[in-house]
């Protein structure tokens, strides 16, 4: 339920930062406004990756023996 809640936190704060950079004038605040919504992007598909090791105890592979 956490990840939800922060999902849609970051949902808010990339729509926000998107109609902020439509009005903003000053080109440092648009670039700003730009690489935000780019990191907020970036951490939104982030959070829609699953994890993929579900098991904190298990073995890591040795990868030298698989060749």
């Amino acid at each position: 339920m956490d990840e939800q809640l922060d999902r849609k936190q970051l949902q808010r704060k990339l729509e926000l930062c998107r109609r902020l950079s439509e009005i903003a004038y000053d080109p440092a605040t648009s670039s700003r406004l730009a690489k935000l919504v780019e990191e907020l992007e970036h951490s939104l598909q982030e959070a829609e990756i699953p994890a993929t090791d579900t098991d904190p105890d298990a073995e890591p592979m040795d990868l030298r023996s698989v060749a």
